[in-house]
């Protein structure tokens, strides 16, 4: 966009140029800027854009600084630093319902979520032995 907007600005100032040494004062009517009326639209046009993006990407910049770095992130930490650890209560299998549960654990065991990993990817579910973990034995 910069590349665009810099050739336009140089046609221009060429014309400006030629234009000042044979009248001896810059165009200043809509009629003396005529033969670069589109030149002159374009530049504008290409000028506001890149206005527009920069000025985009500084908002982008310092919202995404003050989201990592700002006031709200410190006390987060030291909200969660010193707030205590509760743990919630979850289903305890009691013996009578030991053997009745939906998945078991173990090499033969039903997997709850279809693997989507492509064929070439190792997945969890199939690791090869040499590969795998030392608490699966």
């Amino acid at each position: 966009m910069v590349v665009v907007c810099r050739t336009l600005r140089a046609q221009i100032t060429q014309f400006e140029a030629h234009f000042t040494s044979t009248y001896g004062y810059r165009p200043k009517k809509a009629a003396e800027r005529a033969p670069l009326a589109s030149t002159y639209a374009q530049y504008l046009e290409w000028k506001r854009a890149i206005r527009t993006d920069a000025a985009v990407r500084i908002q982008c910049l310092f919202r995404g600084a003050r989201v990592r770095h700002g006031p709200s992130t410190r006390n987060r930490r030291k909200r969660m630093a010193n707030a205590p650890v509760v743990l919630e209560a979850t289903h305890v299998p009691t013996p009578a319902s030991a053997g009745t549960a939906p998945f078991r654990h173990g090499p033969d065991r039903a997997s709850p979520i279809p693997n989507r990993a492509s064929p070439d990817r190792a997945s969890p579910d199939r690791a090869s032995p040499d590969r795998a973990s030392p608490d699966r034995a």
